[in-house]
């Protein structure tokens, strides 16, 4: 995130938020897949703006990479808790994913 105050600190979360339900109303579908292909893989990569988004589903957590370089190189960025049965997983995936690229969208303007 990026240093902001006062003012543009509010508007910048904003945006950030707004950002997220928007993503999580419009990509539902797309994220309901991503989450279903890293429950079975445990890892999945994802093609974002200007980056490669890389997940992997541990036991009790989903930590999230990104890559500015094709893939080469990956730079840790997040990580969430997920819910124990499969479908507090999915719940709890989707939201990170909506979440991870708001942040990666508002990091790339």
């Amino acid at each position: 995130m990026n240093d902001y105050s006062g003012a543009e600190k509010s508007e910048w979360e904003e945006r950030f938020f707004g950002l997220i339900l928007d993503l999580g109303e419009s990509q539902s579908e797309r994220y309901k897949k991503q989450a279903i292909d890293l429950l079975r893989a445990k890892t999945i990569r994802v093609p974002m703006k200007k980056c490669i988004g890389f997940y992997k589903l541990e036991l009790f957590d989903c930590k999230f990479k990104i890559s500015h370089d094709n893939g080469e190189s990956f730079v840790n960025i997040g990580r969430t808790r997920v819910g124990w049965r499969k479908q507090d997983k999915l719940r709890d995936l989707t939201g990170f994913f909506a979440h991870t690229e708001a942040s990666t969208i508002l990091d790339a303007e």
